[in-house]
C-alpha cells in the first residue's frame, strides 16, 4: 500500500510542479517524496555493502514514466500526431517513417530515469539522516 501511495504522490506532486515550475522541478517532487517516505533497511552484521532500496527507485520510475509518457501521448493525440511526425525525422534521420511510439516511449523512459534516481537519492538521504 505504501508503494502505491508513493507512486500516486510522486505523480501528483510532479504534475503540479510541472504546471508552474521548470521541467526539472519534477525531480524535486520525487526527491521530497523519497526523503519523507524513506525506508530503513535491516542492518546485517556480516555484510559490508548493501544494495540501495529498489522500491524507491521503482516507485519514482513508474510514477514519472507513466506521467511523462501519458502527457506525451496526450499531446500526440491532441494535435493529431503533427508534432511527433515533424520531430521524428529530426531525431532519427536515417529511418524511413519511424513510429511515434518510439518518441513517446523515449520521453517516458527519460522521465522514468529522472524520477527513479531522484526518489532513490531522497530515500538514501533520508536513511542517512535517520541513522
Amino acid at each position: 500500500m505504501r508503494f502505491v501511495l508513493r507512486i500516486l504522490l510522486i505523480a501528483a506532486l510532479a504534475y503540479a510542479a510541472g504546471l508552474y515550475l521548470p521541467w526539472w522541478s519534477v525531480a524535486i517532487a520525487a526527491f521530497l517524496v523519497g526523503l519523507l517516505l524513506s525506508e530503513r533497511r535491516k542492518r546485517r552484521v556480516f555484510t559490508r555493502k548493501q544494495a540501495p532500496p529498489p522500491r524507491s527507485f521503482l516507485a519514482g520510475f513508474l510514477a514519472m514514466a507513466l506521467l511523462w509518457g501519458g502527457l506525451a501521448l496526450y499531446a500526440h493525440l491532441q494535435n493529431e500526431g503533427v508534432l511527433t511526425s515533424r520531430m521524428l525525422p529530426i531525431l532519427m534521420p536515417g529511418q524511413d517513417n519511424p513510429s511515434p511510439a518510439l518518441l513517446i516511449g523515449g520521453v517516458g523512459l527519460i522521465g522514468g530515469l529522472l524520477g527513479g534516481m531522484s526518489a532513490l537519492t531522497g530515500n538514501l538521504l533520508g536513511e542517512a539522516i535517520k541513522n
